[in-house]
């Protein structure tokens, strides 16, 4: 697994390691809070999407084996709630509308589209450079350390 590591806040001196995978959970909630401004603006629901990516960051949305059906695992009891997506339904208490379970699961599904759509283009931009000629950065490494010896 690749990691990222981001430039470090000010007050610290350590660089904080994101893995990859990280970065497109971080790019959906942004992109979901971005085309829900004006619901994503209360502070409710501002609480709600960033509770929703911490389950998906901590691993507690998991796919079932039927479509469009999924569990979310609470971060505060030991209970595991069912989210139907297309229904817009969460079995969860306090569920409302877009209760944090639903939207991590929105979150999750979108994700992995932003990682699908990484490979195609990261794919298609290497091919584009091998076809010019141009060595792929590990060959380069190979060569490069084999010609300083």
């Amino acid at each position: 697994m690749n990691n990222i590591i981001l430039s470090a806040p000010l007050q610290t001196a350590k660089p904080v390691i994101v893995r990859t995978q990280d970065t497109f959970i971080i790019q959906a909630a942004l992109e979901i809070a971005e085309k829900h401004a004006t619901w994503a603006a209360k502070p409710q629901n501002a609480r709600r999407i960033e509770k929703a990516k911490d389950l998906v960051l901590s691993g507690h949305v998991q796919r079932t084996a039927r479509t469009g059906v999924f569990t979310v695992h609470s971060q505060s009891v030991d209970a595991t709630y069912t989210v139907h997506v297309a229904e817009r339904i969460c079995d969860c208490p306090d569920h409302v509308r877009e209760c944090k379970h639903w939207i991590a699961v929105l979150i999750a599904l979108r994700a992995v589209e932003l990682e699908l759509e990484y490979r195609d283009w990261s794919a298609a931009f290497e091919k584009y450079w091998i076809a010019r000629g141009v060595v792929p950065e590990a060959e380069a490494l190979q060569v490069f350390t084999r010609g300083a010896k």
